[in-house]
This record gives structure tokens, sequence and C-alpha cells, in this order.
């Protein structure tokens, strides 16, 4: 039976489609260890695996000092694990929901609030090359200055967000949810789609995400080499992925091109730069 679902969802031999691995041994040497090893980097079993065999020369127990301050170990500080110890996950807590009509990104239109404390990043850190650019005459409804994007994509293409300065940072949003956009001016004449995303933590640690892969004549895009103001529905991220969370952004904007999700073929390598403006949610 299991086999014959496989095949009927279009699987290959008797195998799971994806297989994720997960290291036995805490990896410090990878210089950010989460701990999330069933053994300790001494091989020194975690709670999680202590009962299955008593402690012997072979099967030590991990065991942590009195004074030990991690809020991961041993609670009560008394150098014993108990099942609340063996608790890491601990639920997010949203912020309180930003009230105001915009929250803006990159613009210099006069009395423009930008929000603080985002940074703008890119896949694998190296996949888009950004720099602010003078543009002469100013944009209407903005300001002289614009984000130029140069692509330096990867076989699987490119892309660049904002997030929170702050690892794992999120922003409630939730207020946008019924009736707000996301709106950006846009210059280009690049290929095909591009996509544009956003992504949220969830109550039970659960990232989602939802991408709209764009081309000419959706929600105001052109890829014409004119300014074209583009504006999205939340409603339409939700549609994509109803699992969003709004209340626990993440990722407040995302631009990219993953080529299989546009219609492109891997190492399509392309590179002819967006010029991108007034990225900001409205209600």
């Amino acid at each position: 039976d299991r086999l014959a679902a496989f095949r009927a969802e279009g699987r290959v031999g008797a195998g799971p489609v994806n297989v994720f691995w997960f290291e036995a041994f805490d990896e410090p040497w990878k210089g950010g260890d989460d701990k999330w090893g069933l053994f300790n980097v001494k091989r020194e079993a975690r709670y999680v695996i202590q009962g299955l065999n008593p402690p012997s020369a072979t099967w030590n127990y991990e065991v942590v000092a009195s004074n030990d301050d991690t809020k991961l170990q041993d609670t009560n500080k008394d150098g014993v694990f108990t099942a609340a110890d063996a608790v890491f996950f601990a639920p997010p807590t949203p912020k309180p929901v930003f009230a105001a009509n915009k929250y803006t990104l990159f613009s210099d239109a006069p009395g423009a609030v930008v929000a603080t404390g985002v940074k703008l990043n890119a896949f694998d850190g190296i996949t888009a090359f950004r720099v602010d650019v003078t543009m002469t005459p100013p944009l209407s409804g903005d300001g002289t200055v614009a984000k130029e994007i140069t692509p330096i994509p990867r076989d699987f293409g490119w892309g660049l967000f904002y997030e929170d300065v702050a690892k794992y940072g999120t922003e409630n949003l939730s207020a946008f949810a019924a009736s707000g956009t996301i709106d950006f001016r846009i210059k280009t004449t690049y290929p095909g789609k591009i996509e544009i995303g956003i992504s949220t933590d969830t109550a039970t640690g659960d990232p989602q995400e939802a991408y709209l892969a764009i081309g000419n004549g959706d929600f105001g895009y052109q890829n014409d080499g004119n300014w074209r103001l583009v504006s999205i529905p939340l409603k339409a991220f939700l549609a994509a992925n109803p699992n969003l969370d709004l209340s626990l952004v993440v990722l407040r904007f995302v631009i990219a091109d993953r080529y299989l999700k546009t219609g492109k073929a891997l190492n399509s390598n392309i590179t002819t730069k967006i010029q991108i403006d007034g990225i900001l949610w409205s209600r």
C-alpha cells in the first residue's frame, strides 16, 4: 500500500522523496553549534536518549555543573537532568501590533518614516550586489535615491531580502492582513518573471513563506525599462500560503529569481540590473 501511494504521488522507487540528515553529535567546529546533537561533543548521551542504556564505560550520561546558567539545561542547577530540561522549544512572542498605516523599508520620499532595525541581505549572502543610486530627475512621488540590484546568480538563481538585524527577529504586521498591500516601484528590462515574497515564523516554530512569480501585467509590473508601480495585496500571499502568520513576519520583502520557479533553466546566469524604490507595506 505504501509503495502504491509513493508511485501514485510520482515518487520513484520505494524510498522517500526527501531525506533530512541530523548529526548524532554536536558540531562546535561549525562556529555556531546549536546543541541539537543526541550526544554532546564528548560523546555523552543527552537526556532524551539516556534511558536507552544504563551508565557504563561506553554509555556516559551528560551532566552539568550545578552553577551552569544555561536556560536549556539543568533547570534546578543540581547537576541532574529531568524531563523539563529536555524541552528546548519556546513559542515565539509577537511584538505589539504595528499600528501605522505604512511600514516603509526603503524610501526617501518627503515625510517617509523608514523602519529601523532591518537590514538588506542576499540569498547565500552573495547572490545580488546592491547599491544606492541617484536619479535625475527625481522619481515622481519619491525622491532622488533608488536601490540598484545587480544579480550575481548561483546555479539556482538569486535573491535579496529585508530582515531583522536581530537573528530571527520578527515584526507584527497583522494589521495589514485585511486590506493591506506590498507596494514598490521598479525599473528594469529583466527577462521573464521575477519573484516577490515574504516569510513568517509561526506559533509552532514552523517557518512559512509565500512567493509570487510575477510577469508583465501582474499587479502593475512591466519589464519595459520604465518606472512602474507594483501593488500586491497581502491576501495574494495569504492565498499562496494560508499558514503565514503576519504577527510574526521575518522576511519583510523578498525580490528574487529562483530559475525553476519562474520557468527558466538552471544556470541561466541572468545579470540584468533592476532598480527599485519606495518599498513599503500600506493599508
